[in-house]
């Protein structure tokens, strides 16, 4: 009995650890009935005889019929044959994701369990080959019909016992009861968790509405495992605000609300259709942190330029608003924003009313200058001027009396001669 408890439990991890491998968006794609092109039904005689037939023919390069248009090679062929023959635990695991077929005497299970069972296969496995093919909108109605089958199915007990019956018939030791116990809780996470991938890499909210209604999972551990895929999401947006903390110790303001808008919002808007704040705490705690460097960052900028950075203070404040969930930091917020407003208007006030220091305004005067007369001046002669004009007509008289008496001399002495005669004869010395 002491051997039989770690047998048992190996089994179980190696069971797990092959539930683990086909977990996410290749859930089917490498199934090893679907590779090889057999029913799960197959016994260990039928493999061998479909291994021997097969496998010389791909080597050879020959075109095989596997029954469905996958690509396959020679190295997938040999692994799920591997699994098949070699691997039972493996080939359990492989045979819950592929088609039961018709009821067997071996499984006693009523026909609507392999009916419902692999009609959820066909939905599950055609919507996420539509994925791979870059069409998943096409595949909206298929994700509803998986989901709805595979929750039906899930609920039978008579789905655990095909599989109990299916581990009998494979003979194997290492396959017991505790197996299926173990994948009955594990299972349905690993169907939940293609349609959380898918939704995180194709950024579809439809999807993670899906996942949030996947049958058979607790809602909290939904919201956890979305919240995990999304953890890179999260990671980017914190390292934006902490960038923002950043600039905003630098005194960089207008910097670090940059920081937010560029790095952090296109972060919560992805986060938005996929965890949205108001199921997330998680979310809803990035926004309001979020929020606080914005407003921060609005605080200060009024601190240091009053009306001057008014117009950004007030974006800043609205859109902390807008990102704001916690009630507290959203009330915080408007009592800034009120404050802001009255000082505001207490400025403006105080502006109008202050004294103009600017100089007033010279408007020069226009003239018609069609109609300008020049100003008439009276101008009064200086009296010193009287006393020069007498003067020179003096002066002017004497000179006119020399020289009517000089020509009066020539006439009558015959001319210079005379004259110089005369002033010789005569003594001109004084008596």
């Amino acid at each position: 009995m002491a051997d039989e408890i770690p047998r048992s439990r190996v089994a179980i991890d190696m069971t797990l650890a092959r539930l683990r491998e086909v977990e996410g968006p290749k859930l089917y794609r490498g199934n090893a009935f679907r590779v090889v092109g057999l029913p799960t039904s197959a016994d260990r005689a039928t493999v061998r005889q479909r291994q021997r037939r097969l496998m010389p023919a791909v080597e050879a390069g020959a075109d095989v019929d596997l029954g469905h248009d996958l690509p396959v090679g020679l190295d997938d062929l040999r692994t799920a044959f591997d699994r098949l023959l070699n691997r039972p635990h493996a080939r359990l695991v492989d045979e819950i994701f592929w088609l039961w077929g018709d009821v067997r005497d071996d499984c006693g299970c009523p026909w609507s369990v392999h009916h419902d069972h692999d009609e959820a296969v066909r939905a599950h496995s055609a919507a996420l080959d539509l994925a791979a093919a870059g069409e998943l909108g096409r595949s909206e109605q298929l994700w509803a019909t998986a989901g709805q089958m595979w929750g039906r199915v899930l609920r039978l007990d008579a789905c655990w016992h095909h599989l109990r019956t299916r581990a009998a018939a494979l003979d194997e030791r290492q396959l017991d009861a505790s197996i299926v116990d173990a994948l009955r809780d594990k299972v349905p996470l690993s169907l939940l968790r293609p349609v959380i991938d898918l939704a995180v890499a194709a950024e579809k909210s439809w999807l993670a509405d899906r996942a949030r209604t996947w049958p058979a999972v607790p809602q909290r551990i939904i919201d956890e495992l979305l919240e995990e895929a999304a953890a890179d999401w999260y990671k980017t947006a914190y390292a934006g605000i902490n960038d923002a903390y950043r600039q905003i110790d630098r005194d960089q303001l207008e910097q670090g609300a940059n920081a937010v808008y560029r790095e952090v919002v296109p972060q919560l808007r992805r986060l938005e259709k996929l965890v949205p704040k108001a199921g997330h705490r998680r979310t809803a705690k990035v926004h309001d942190d979020a929020a606080v460097v914005l407003a921060n960052c609005a605080t200060r900028l009024i601190e240091k330029s009053t009306l001057d950075g008014q117009a950004n203070a007030r974006k800043w404040y609205r859109s902390a608003r807008e990102m704001a969930t916690d009630p507290q930091t959203r009330q915080t917020i408007d009592t800034n924003v009120a404050a802001l407003e009255e000082m505001v208007a207490t400025l403006q006030r105080l502006a109008q009313h202050a004294p103009s220091r600017r100089p007033p305004q010279y408007d020069p005067p226009e003239y018609d200058y069609q109609q300008y007369e020049p100003p008439q001046y009276d101008y009064q002669q200086p009296a010193g001027r009287d006393s020069a004009a007498g003067c020179l007509v003096v002066c002017a008289v004497i000179v006119g009396v020399l020289i009517l008496f000089a020509l009066l001399l020539y006439s009558d002495y015959g001319g210079p001669g005379g004259i110089f005669s005369m002033v010789a004869n005569q003594d001109w010395r004084i008596q």
